[in-house]
């Protein structure tokens, strides 16, 4: 293991005038000498050295008040602010709450309200949530600013989070949505078919599970093509249904069904059998 570094006060004296003026920081002299910074803070506070820090600051709000008149802190932005004294922008907008002056900002003022508008319209009309219609839209605003843009405005987004989707023949309505078990929602939706309004489970929906209302699910098993006559190519021989003829055979009906929409043909046993 390697000895510690020793350092001395002839090491520090040097560049004592540089700390005091704030050209040199700690963490830089640390560096420097190639000691850690609680070892230089250590040697420091042995020489009875007084080395200005920001906690010795007096509070930035006071500052500001000193450096800049009334009317430059109600014109300028919280980000030109920030530049000239080279400070990062929260700690300024934080410095700017407590002098009770309200926030500047040209870009907020205009353009943001413009992105932000231009969010809620698409989620309005397309459904969505906040931050994926951001990243889709390709816009540079935080999903914060749009969330305050619309409480301003008493605009509500969460009836629109999964309406103006198709699945199937359902199309889902704005409505907030229910919870249903742990992550499954309960949303507004109306079958295009017959024009019912019901509240299928989302998960239903994004499977293909339900891609219809009972009612129209019924009838076409009463009128599609489970109730379709089927022959055999081979034999000539017919069967009145699809089922009659998957029980005959010892056949899964669904299995059978499912070739017959997609190829119109099933093969068992050495026979062909066709829908008639």
């Amino acid at each position: 293991m390697p000895a510690r570094k020793v350092i001395t006060a002839e090491d520090i004296k040097p560049f004592i005038p540089q700390l005091q003026s704030r050209e040199l920081t700690r963490a830089q002299l640390a560096a420097q000498l190639g000691v850690c910074l609680p070892t230089l803070r250590r040697e420091i506070k042995a020489l009875g050295i007084e080395v200005p820090t920001k906690r010795n600051e007096r509070p930035l709000h006071e500052r500001l008040l000193e450096l800049f008149t009334q009317e430059e802190l109600q014109t300028l932005t919280q980000y030109e602010i920030s530049q000239r004294l080279n400070l990062k922008q929260p700690n300024v907008a934080r410095a700017m709450t407590k002098l009770g002056i309200k926030r500047n900002d040209v870009y907020g003022n205009t353009q943001r309200d413009e992105l932000c508008e231009q969010v809620a319209s698409y989620i309005m009309e397309h459904g969505g949530y906040v931050q994926s219609t951001i990243k889709k839209l390709g816009l540079k605003v935080y999903r914060n600013a749009v969330y305050d843009y619309c409480k301003a405005r008493n605009i509500d987004l969460r009836p629109y989070r999964f309406a103006h989707r198709r699945y199937g023949s359902w199309l889902t309505l704005p409505c907030i949505a229910e919870t249903a078990y742990n992550c499954d929602y309960k949303v507004k939706a109306v079958c295009t078919k017959c024009g019912t309004v019901h509240y299928p489970q989302l998960v239903n929906l994004k499977r293909g599970v339900s891609t219809q209302c009972l009612d129209c699910a019924s009838k076409e098993r009463r009128s599609g093509n489970s109730s379709r006559s089927v022959r055999c190519v081979t034999t000539d021989e017919t069967f009145k249904s699809v089922r009659s003829l998957a029980n005959s055979i010892g056949v899964s009906y669904q299995t059978m069904l499912a070739v017959l929409k997609r190829d119109g043909l099933f093969e068992h046993d050495g026979l062909r059998y066709r829908l008639d």
